[in-house]
Order: structure tokens, then C-alpha cells, then sequence
């Protein structure tokens, strides 16, 4: 269940560009409310029985809307647009690190499978040689289970890292490079503070 501290403190980490559409639409807000006085003169028509003023001030209403959120969405793409093209190397670089993380980690999974086949394999060729438990014990099997926990440990931290790349790959059109921390492009991802862009 969502707190106003988880609230907050998500706000708080939104990116700059976030934040910059917010005022955006406050500013729409204001712009709306500056229209009162067509909708004061829609109030006035209907009290004097004027249906000619009135749809006057609903056509001037709409046609002011529609100008407003016009501007508003093409503003709002040109600033993705501007953002994407800034990201565009980190976006390349997160790609090609995700699809390297996918065949590490297919990998990985498919010598954990073998793994456990290739011991029993080399456990019956050594009891058929007529060999002991110790004495194969000593001799040592293919892929001991310290090597398979590492292996497994490797696809948990490999699993983290992706889905950090996978949330900064979907964040469009901010591209946040701050979700890229603890990732192999941390240091691509110089996380300093966004440069701001022009609108």
C-alpha cells in the first residue's frame, strides 16, 4: 500500500524533464482559468436569454481548449524528441549491454542444466571402473556445486542489472540515466546531473 512518504520520495526522484511538464500543465491550468470571462459572458447570454452569445462563448471555449492542447502535445513530443536524440548513445549502449546480459544468462542456464547430467555421467563411468565414493570424491566431478551456486549467483546480479537497463530503456521519452546505477554502464551513463534542454 503506497504512503505519502513513498509519495513523496517518488516525486522527488522524478527526473528534471518530469518536473518541467508538470509546470507545463500547470500553466495550462492558468490559462484555462484566464478564459473565465468567456464563460462569464456563456453565464450572462443565458440570463438574458441570448442562445446566439451563448454559443459564441462555447465555440470561443472549445476553439481556445483545442489551440491550448495542441501546442501543449506538440511541445511535449518536441521535448521528447530533444531528450531521445541526447540519449541516443546511452540508448544504443543499453541495448547492446541487454542483449549481451540475455546470452550471458542463456548461457549460464544451459550449463546449469548439463551441470547436473555431466556429474551423474562421470559418477556411473567411475563406479563402473570399479572406483569408490571416496576414492571419486578425491578425484573430484565435472562442475562442483560451489562452481553452479556462482553460476547461479552470477544470473541473480545479471537479472538485477537487466531490469535496471529494461526500466531505463521504457522510461520514454526522460530516458533517466539515473536507473542505469549498479549496471556495467554506470560509468557511460556519467550520473551527474541531466543537463536541462531547450525547449
Amino acid at each position: 500500500m503506497t504512503n505519502a512518504t513513498t509519495v513523496n520520495d517518488d516525486l522527488l526522484a522524478a527526473p528534471r524533464e518530469a518536473w518541467k511538464q508538470a509546470e507545463r500543465c500547470a500553466h495550462q491550468k492558468i490559462d484555462n482559468l484566464t478564459r473565465n470571462g468567456t464563460f462569464a459572458a456563456m453565464a450572462e447570454a443565458v440570463r438574458h436569454d441570448d442562445p446566439a452569445a451563448y454559443l459564441e462563448g462555447v465555440l470561443a471555449g472549445l476553439k481556445a481548449d483545442g489551440v491550448t492542447k495542441a501546442a501543449h502535445k506538440a511541445e511535449f513530443e518536441a521535448h521528447g524528441r530533444a531528450i531521445k536524440a541526447q540519449s541516443a548513445p546511452l540508448i544504443h549502449l543499453a541495448g547492446k549491454r541487454h542483449f549481451e546480459i540475455v546470452e550471458r544468462i542463456n548461457g549460464l542456464r544451459g550449463k546449469i542444466q548439463s551441470a547436473d547430467g555431466l556429474r551423474e555421467e562421470a559418477v556411473k563411468k567411475y563406479r563402473d571402473a570399479g572406483l569408490s565414493y571416496d576414492q571419486i570424491g578425491q578425484i573430484g566431478l565435472p562442475h562442483t556445486p560451489a562452481e553452479i551456486a556462482e553460476w547461479r549467483a552470477e544470473i541473480e546480479t545479471l537479472t538485477a542489472e537487466s531490469i535496471r537497463i529494461d526500466a531505463f530503456l521504457a522510461a520514454w521519452p526522460f530516458h533517466d540515466p539515473h536507473l542505469l546505477e549498479h549496471t556495467a554502464l554506470a560509468a557511460a551513463a556519467d550520473l551527474t546531473e541531466p543537463q536541462a534542454i531547450a525547449a
